[in-house]
């Protein structure tokens, strides 16, 4: 392929010509939902640098209904732990094993890249620029993920219409200090950093940082990849491409066979044209600025005229001069002045109808209800009269509601989205190391364990994924307890698989004893059905629950297509609980009958 360096460049310059509006709006957007200057579009402007105007209104009183309904949305939908399960095609039950270690694999992705803590705040950047971004990616031995500002892509309008386009671009300024450490000094100064393009404006500081830009080009529908035909050629015909530059040095220009960008695209609403979201801003920048003005308003009121003012007659002659605060103060008046309410008199006048003051917290509500939130979630209080842990769980459970569209869009993000490009970058982590790629995961019983990529690795025709949340349980301890005990009154799970369903951290060294012959016995099935070992049971354990779940076991292995050596194990633990079991107590002799041996 051509060199792409001097095209790269002129076609990024037109496009951030073309996207300059979209850019403005984020740099509003922040400004209203932070109260500060965002500085990742140019990042050689100084913090401080200000227009006069700002200057002045950054001390103005404030009432900020955006942050507080973004951040009442971003305790809503953006707790949401979306976790991928991995659903085989078909009874294979070595496949189906595979799956599950599949499952603890991506498990293990997801704690190593601190996703459900990077997540919530690739959400909050949704909210309030449209679109948030997550960067999964491979670094050393591990799997990594990041938050990435939207301000630092562009794409084609034409290309993106229909918000599928097939080529990205990401342009970021790096540092001379960044990149001589990342690239070396030779690509520094390669990268031609005092280049007309890179320092057009003159702007003083600029001359200290570098354009990176890594662009991507989508293959072909129809292309299919064939590890053989990528191997014999460098770009096969119909395939994509991967190029990074810095400054003018062409650091990659490689073939891109994923059929997506390495990015997760988090949208709060997705526009009606284009490939970027919309942001809540939108809808209430209006009321934001409307509660500003009247805040200025009530503010110059208070102070113009909002103390109480003194007035005296003229003539007369007090003693004190002025009032003070203290208790029980004594006035002189002359024998010439009126009477003391004739001679002074204490105004203290409203400064402002309180029609304004009402109007304010109207708009502050009315943001509320626009968003579909209840004003009352951003206070954290609950309506009056309303105490019952059932009760609260129903209010938001009909607040979520609201946001079916946008939560079902999140954990598809977060879980499915996410899920793949971690497997694309295992997959490359595991041709790129010596020994292949393991991660460590976590396993059963509060321990963690080792997996091997090569292990876990199943074809993409082999699996589909599902999103489900972690725990379909209220996060409220109340309501989670009176839910827990609904399903035992309704004999759907038992006391001790009760515990472990509350999962109270203040109950854990009582739930590990509680609960120890329950995690003894799943422990037993799993290792005769998935690793397979001979067990025999514990003359100690409950032998009636194991021997009934043993035989559910046994039943649900071998409709799922389980092979003969792993059932006959269970049949054999079975057989052995049978013959440790004391003899049933013969039944009681029926009435009138003589008792045994007369």
């Amino acid at each position: 392929a051509s060199d792409p360096g001097p095209a790269l460049g002129a076609t990024v310059e037109k496009l951030l010509e073309l996207d300059e509006p979209r850019q403005a709006r984020i740099e509003k957007y922040y400004r209203l939902y932070g109260g500060s200057r965002l500085l990742g579009i140019r990042p050689w402007e100084e913090p401080t640098d200000l227009k006069p105007f700002e200057r002045e209104q950054s001390d103005a009183l404030r009432l900020n209904v955006i942050l507080a309904v973004i951040d009442t949305l971003c305790s809503k939908v953006g707790k949401l732990r979306a976790r991928p399960t991995f659903l085989t095609n078909g009874g294979n039950w070595d496949l189906k094993l595979k799956a599950k270690r599949l499952q603890k694999f991506m498990d293990g992705a997801y704690h190593q890249s601190d996703t459900y803590e990077i997540s919530p705040e690739a959400f909050r950047d949704a909210c309030w620029s449209g679109t948030g971004i997550m960067h999964p990616y491979g670094a050393g031995k591990r799997i990594c993920n990041e938050r990435v500002p939207s301000h630092e892509f562009v794409v084609d309008p034409r290309d993106a219409m229909y918000g599928k386009p097939r080529r990205l671009y990401r342009v970021k300024w790096v540092s001379r200090e960044c990149v001589a450490e990342e690239w070396g000094d030779d690509v520094l100064a390669e990268s031609g950093s005092e280049a007309p393009e890179l320092n057009t404006d003159d702007t003083p500081g600029r001359e200290g940082y570098v354009r990176v830009i890594e662009a991507w080009h989508l293959p072909s529908p129809d292309y299919v990849y064939d590890e053989d035909v990528a191997e014999a050629m460098d770009m096969p015909e119909g395939c994509g491409r991967h190029v990074l530059q810095v400054g003018e040095a062409t650091i990659e220009d490689e073939a891109w066979h994923a059929p997506e960008f390495p990015f997760v695209f988090i949208r709060f609403r997705k526009a009606a044209q284009g490939f970027w979201g919309d942001s809540i801003i939108k809808d209430l920048v209006g009321i934001q600025v409307e509660i500003n003005k009247l805040l200025q308003v009530i503010q110059q009121a208070m102070q113009l005229v909002g103390q109480p003012m003194v007035l005296k007659r003229d003539g007369t002659v007090l003693s004190p001069e002025r009032p003070t605060n203290a208790i029980g103060q004594v006035y002189n008046i002359d024998s010439t002045a009126p009477s003391l309410s004739e001679a002074i008199q204490v105004v203290a006048p409203a400064p402002m109808n309180s029609q304004v003051f009402q109007h304010v917290w109207a708009l502050y509500d009315k943001a509320f209800e626009i968003a579909g939130i209840n004003s009352l979630s951003a206070s954290a209080t609950a309506p009056a009269g309303m105490e019952s842990a059932r009760g609260l769980e129903r209010l938001s459970d009909a607040q979520s509601d609201r946001f079916m569209e946008l939560s079902r869009h999140f954990e598809y993000s977060v879980g499915e989205a996410l899920a793949r490009q971690f497997i694309r970058v295992a997959k490359e982590l595991d041709e790129s190391l010596e020994g292949g790629f393991s991660i460590r995961a976590p396993g059963e019983r509060k321990a963690s364990e080792d997996l091997r990529w090569k292990d876990v690795a199943i074809d993409e025709d082999g699996y589909l994924i599902q999103v489900f949340p972690t725990s379909i349980l209220p996060t409220e301890p109340s309501a989670r307890m009176d839910e827990v005990q609904r399903m035992t009154d309704a004999q759907w799970v038992s006391p001790d698989e009760a515990r472990k369903l509350v999962d109270l951290p203040d109950l854990e060294s009582s739930n590990d004893y509680a609960t120890a012959d329950l995690d003894n016995l799943e422990r037993q099935l799993c290792d005769m059905l998935e690793h397979g070992k001979d067990i025999l049971p514990e003359p100690y354990q409950d032998l009636g629950r194991a021997l009934k779940m043993s035989q559910q076991a046994l039943l649900r292995a071998k409709a799922e297509g389980a092979p003969d050596r792993s059932l006959d194990r269970v049949r054999n633990f079975i057989t052995a609980i049978e013959v440790m079991m004391p003899p049933p107590a013969p039944p009681p002799a029926p009435p009138g009958a003589p008792p045994p041996g007369a």
